[in-house]
């Protein structure tokens, strides 16, 4: 063992020039670079050991070192990298792409990596970012001051939002506090959340698109991006070898207490989440499902859960109509080992393409046991079909699940979801439903 382990951590100290410093003091890209040539190595050094289990397992243990202290220092140089972004970052600047700085965002951002008690923080509350109810309406005062095109497009995103939730724009007469729609340059751009006087949200050319409109408006509303979410590292993996230099701080989380997911499921279909190749360098992926890589990931339009993410928020009176509520239940198989200790992930396909967004099954997931977990989705009619995964954690992490029993407590509807399989692997398994 301790000659193998001399022999990687040489490799490791020549790949560096012959200079003792840290595996990932270097870019991704050399990061990557190095990682290819560890497991070359422990190839290499697998077939040297033929048939001598032991040596093959003492290559494997030391290997398995060497990727968690290379991914360890990758994660140190992305939080210096972002302590740098920030420190560079000013009033006036775009975040993420298309969110303008203010003073109070730029505190709580750098709020974010301060290493000081979250009661000592300067961190804006979020509730101080909510436009102000007037019955059952938020009323949101604006002015246009940008060409046709932006606000044919604007008036598209408006009415969308008023059919589909309390969120009312309204011409602005002397209200303080109202949103300027101007048409400067090329840049989408708004602020995140009400400011407190004017503030601004520019279509520029190239953002004509409802879509793109919808997505400036909910930045104004109060939204950051779905891939900020405290809880993104358990839905999508980041690929940042492939993001460009520089750019890895525009997929920073935010924190829990900055925060907050009002308990709605990971939505990979949001008008806030980035697409999968959001600041690439290469035209690969930057980021993908983690239950399928190859789902196309955000929207063009608002999606059923951002709309219940809207009506929650404001505590619109459409969610009481826009959401159902679930009861789940999932019967791991009697089979001997069919048990697991991973933690298990569900999304629901509707058939006229509504989908759920992914959400972690509460349960034991123990050989035999049925777990029941209550929840409110959105509420669409004909379940056609879910998506379940393990995510690889625990020890024994192979499952083998029998069925999944969907009801509608509110339609008094019935789906039996009959799988019968074993999930051996993190990808997603899709399921077909029928109605009982």
């Amino acid at each position: 063992m301790k000659g193998v382990f001399l022999h990687l951590c040489l490799v490791v100290f020549l790949s560096h020039g012959g200079h003792p410093t840290p595996i990932s003091s270097s870019s991704d890209r050399l990061d990557a670079d190095e990682l290819k040539k560890l497991l070359a190595l422990k190839k290499e050094l697998t077939i040297d050991a033929g048939g001598d289990q032991e040596k093959r397992d003492e290559v494997a243990n030391v290997v398995a070192l060497l990727e968690n202290e290379l991914e360890r220092n990758q994660e140190l140089e992305r939080q210096a990298e972002y302590k740098r972004y920030l420190d560079s970052l000013k009033e006036g600047d775009l975040h993420e792409g298309d969110i303008l700085v203010d003073k109070e965002l730029l505190a709580m951002l750098r709020d974010d990596v301060s290493d000081a008690p979250a009661e000592k923080r300067q961190m804006t509350s979020r509730p101080n970012r909510k436009w102000r109810k007037s019955g059952n309406d938020v009323i949101i005062p604006y002015t246009m001051a940008a060409g046709g095109s932006a606000s044919y497009a604007f008036q598209l995103a408006i009415n969308s939002l008023r059919m589909l939730t309390c969120i009312k724009f309204q011409a602005r007469t002397n209200q303080m506090d109202y949103i300027k729609v101007t048409g400067s340059g090329s840049s989408c751009f708004s602020s995140y959340g009400k400011q407190g006087g004017m503030q601004t949200l520019n279509l520029g050319n190239g953002c004509f698109s409802k879509g793109t409109v919808l997505h400036e408006i909910l930045h104004a509303v109060g939204f950051f991006h779905e891939q900020s979410r405290p809880d993104r590292d358990n839905y999508v993996t980041i690929n940042y070898r492939n993001i460009k230099s520089g750019m890895s701080s525009q997929f920073a989380k935010k924190r829990s207490w900055e925060v907050t997911t009002m308990g709605q499921p990971y939505d990979f279909q949001s008008l806030m989440h980035y697409r999968n190749t959001e600041f690439s360098a290469n035209g690969q992926k930057t980021i993908q499902a983690k239950a399928n890589p190859s789902m196309s990931l955000g929207n063009d339009d608002l999606s059923a859960t951002d709309v219940d993410k809207i009506n929650l928020f404001y505590g619109c009176p459409q969610a009481a109509w826009r959401m159902d509520d679930f009861v789940i239940q999932v019967k791991t198989s009697s089979s001997w080992f069919s048990g697991t200790d991973a933690k298990v992930y569900m999304e629901l396909f509707w058939a006229n393409g509504v989908n759920s967004g992914e959400f972690p099954v509460q349960g034991e997931f123990e050989r035999k046991s049925v777990d029941t977990m209550d929840l409110y989705l959105p509420n669409e009619s004909n379940l056609s079909k879910i998506n379940i995964r393990q995510d690889g954690t625990g020890f024994g992490s192979d499952w083998k699940l029998d069925r999944v029993t969907i009801e509608d407590k509110t339609r008094s509807t019935r789906y039996e979801c009959y799988c019968n399989c074993w999930l051996k692997n993190t990808l997603a398994k899709t399921v077909s439903c029928r109605r009982l």
